[in-house]
């Protein structure tokens, strides 16, 4: 008999293996979501350095927050065309079928 409070041990593995069974296009997708996040942490990490060194004139933090934007969005730009490319990105757009 199952008491109500009490989970089953199994239904831990059961939601892992959901997960693994989604395939690669979740996995994708989370890497796209999360270079999209450091893109724009960059970005506003860059608008920070910009504002605090704007009386200091040898700092070049702005220009490593530059570089390291153009660098994560390459990145996410490689990341989308790899899965628009191997077919796990889609487009669903309504204008695409035409």
């Amino acid at each position: 008999m199952r008491h109500p409070g009490r989970k089953r041990p199994r239904d831990d593995w059961v939601t892992v293996a959901a997960f693994t069974e989604a395939g690669p296009s979740v996995l994708l997708k989370a890497l796209i979501v999360i270079l999209l996040i450091a893109v724009i942490a960059s970005l506003f990490t860059g608008l920070g350095f910009l504002f605090k060194d704007a009386n200091v004139p040898g700092s070049k933090r702005t220009l490593y927050a530059l570089g390291l934007r153009i660098t994560l969005a390459a990145m996410l730009l490689s990341v989308i065309f790899y899965g628009l490319s191997t077919g796990e990105l889609t487009l669903h757009a309504p204008w695409h079928g035409r």
